[in-house]
C-alpha cells in the first residue's frame, strides 16, 4: 500500500519516503530496504543493484545529522543508530 501516488517516473527519494510513510513513519534501514524492494516491484522498477546503499545514501543526503547531509531538505530524522523517521514539518517549515 503506497500512501501517495507513485508512478515509473517517480524519484528514488519520492520511493525512499512513501516506504516510510508505509512503515508508519518510523523504521529500520533494513525494513525500509524490504519496502522500497516492494514498491519498486509493485511499480514494475527493477532495483538498483546496491539497493541497500542507494536507500542509505538517499536517508543520509537528507537527514541532518549525517555527515553525507546535503543541505538540500531535512526529510530524515535520526532515532538510533539504523533506525530513523520521516521528519514531520512544523509550522515554522511551512512559512
Amino acid at each position: 500500500m503506497t500512501t501517495i501516488d507513485l508512478s515509473k517516473n517517480s524519484t528514488m527519494l519520492q520511493i525512499v519516503m512513501t516506504a516510510f510513510e508505509n512503515l508508519g513513519g518510523r523504521a529500520t534501514l533494513g525494513r525500509a530496504y524490504l519496502e522500497v524492494g516492494k514498491i519498486l516491484r509493485d511499480l514494475g522498477r527493477s532495483a538498483p543493484n546496491e539497493l541497500e546503499a542507494e536507500v542509505r545514501k538517499i536517508i543520509y543526503a537528507y537527514c541532518p545529522t549525517s555527515e553525507l547531509y546535503k543541505s538540500e531538505g531535512e526529510f530524515f530524522i535520526k532515532c538510533r543508530r539504523g533506525e530513523y523517521q520521516v521528519k514531520r514539518p512544523t509550522l515554522d517549515d511551512l512559512l
